[in-house]
């Protein structure tokens, strides 16, 4: 009996803590067809601006409180890389000039009340170094979602940019 006890608590502690986060992201795309380039086809565009809305909202439970909501507009999107063989797909990726960015207009709010807005562009010019350990360069959008992460926690989570070594 001991064991299922103890299971229950860690349980219901798990659903406690996590119901602290939860918060909703909201994200739009203003003339995706106009974007610089989100993808290597027509039909890997709008799945890859899926994602990347999926992304943002997962990163908006895990990080925001549950009584704010982030609303996003996507303006433009530079994925990291030259399409080198569009029949492909190839993607080339070098560490040279192409580096990710995406430009976007938010606010977020607080119980209905608007906390702050702004337009940016989100870029990494230093994307192809380093160490990404959370994830893998053969998972699609690899540098991008490694960058709207490090992003997220800086705006939206109080977290400082990691130091220069």
């Amino acid at each position: 009996m001991k064991p299922i006890l103890r299971s229950l608590v860690l349980a219901s502690t798990a659903a406690c803590s996590a119901g602290a986060f939860a918060g909703e992201v909201q994200v739009s795309f203003v003339n995706p067809s106009q974007f610089e380039d989100a993808g290597n086809s027509i039909l890997e565009e709008p799945d890859n601006l899926d994602a990347l809305a999926r992304y943002l909202q997962a990163l908006g439970r895990d990080l925001l409180p549950a009584n704010q909501t982030l609303r996003i507009e996507v303006l433009d999107v530079d994925l990291a890389g030259r399409v080198v063989n569009p029949a492909t797909r190839v993607r080339m990726v070098r560490a040279g000039a192409d580096w990710p960015r995406i430009s976007l207009r938010y606010t977020l709010e607080e119980d209905g009340r608007a906390l702050r807005s702004a337009e940016e562009w989100v870029s990494d010019i230093d994307y192809a170094h380093g160490k990404v350990q959370r994830y893998r360069e053969s998972e699609p959008l690899y540098y991008e979602k490694h960058m709207l992460e490090r992003w997220f926690r800086q705006r939206f989570a109080g977290e400082s940019p990691p130091q220069a070594r």
